[in-house]
């Protein structure tokens, strides 16, 4: 909901998981927060969760009951997780550019925009929404020799095993995963979740987005990669391991000062990473902090 086209990225990502399968090479997606909230806005059969308990009523669960208003009040049977409300009741998420990229009118707590959007989104979106892990870890052929890749990071101040098995089985209610009713410390928070969680120290990388800035700590071990933090006019980047080299879609410089023709190209271009040394507690570049959302 960041862009104006979610209904093509969607396709475009089920198109290369596709094409990837065919090419017997490995593809994981994993979920965020705004992943989530669009899923649970769709209904609760949406939610990329291994744990849906259809006597439980989904609003009583993940609502803290303490909030006036930013999110949708409409009756919902079967109730509607909290994240899936504030996205469609708030401006914390771009919901608007959503509905419009499936040919939807949107309203904040207009709840027949809900009933206009639902039949527009296909069953494949559905699914990809549906099958999104919580963390993929896995063995990998360098040092150290394992790899966790998790939205937001892990709550440095709880235990790492409770964290893990929650994820893996990506438990809705686990009190290991919730900084409050309907929050998830892997999705949403800041602080808590940017460093390198102690347990994993020395013996894994450990890779996230959301903060809206690129940060790498001493070691390589901790990597942030989001320094487009969603804003379309900041670079995407990605980083392959182990070497380090950010990939990045920022525009190239022109050689030449000569007027041109044709439209500019948008290049990948490299860079490595070069963080502070010997300071694994680096903070980030206030002058890209301040790009970020609070979400």
């Amino acid at each position: 909901d960041r862009g104006p086209n979610t209904k093509g990225m969607l396709d475009w990502l089920i198109n290369l998981k596709k094409e990837r399968d065919n090419a017997k090479a490995e593809t994981v997606f994993v979920a965020g927060n705004h992943d989530f909230a669009f899923a649970a806005y769709l209904g609760n059969h949406c939610i990329p969760t291994d744990r849906i308990d259809q006597t439980v009523d989904m609003d009583s669960a993940t609502n803290e009951g303490k909030w006036g208003g930013g999110y949708l009040t409409a009756k919902i049977e079967g109730g509607m997780h909290y994240q899936g409300r504030r996205w469609g009741g708030s401006n914390t998420y771009n919901a608007r550019e959503t509905f419009k990229s499936y040919g939807a009118k949107f309203g904040y707590m207009d709840d027949k925009a809900r009933e206009g959007l639902l039949p527009r989104v296909p069953q494949s979106h559905r699914d990809f929404l549906r099958s999104l892990e919580w963390v993929h870890d896995c063995k990998v052929a360098f040092k150290p020799y394992r790899l966790l890749a998790v939205h937001a990071g892990l709550n440095n101040e709880g235990k790492l095993e409770p964290q893990l098995k929650a994820l893996k089985k990506r438990d809705i209610f686990a009190d290991a995963l919730l900084s409050q009713k309907g929050r998830f410390y892997a999705f949403s928070e800041r602080d808590k979740v940017s460093g390198m969680h102690p347990e994993l120290k020395d013996k894994a990388y450990l890779v996230s987005g959301h903060h809206g800035y690129r940060e790498v700590t001493a070691d390589g071990l901790r990597i942030i990669c989001d320094k487009s933090g969603g804003i379309p006019s900041q670079p995407l980047e990605a980083v392959i391991l182990p070497s380090g080299k950010f990939i990045s879609d920022a525009p190239q410089p022109r050689l030449s000062r000569e007027p041109s023709l044709t439209p500019r190209t948008t290049l990948a271009t490299t860079t490595m990473m070069t963080p502070p040394p010997n300071n694994p507690e680096h903070k980030a570049d206030p002058q890209l902090r301040h790009l970020q959302f609070d979400s």
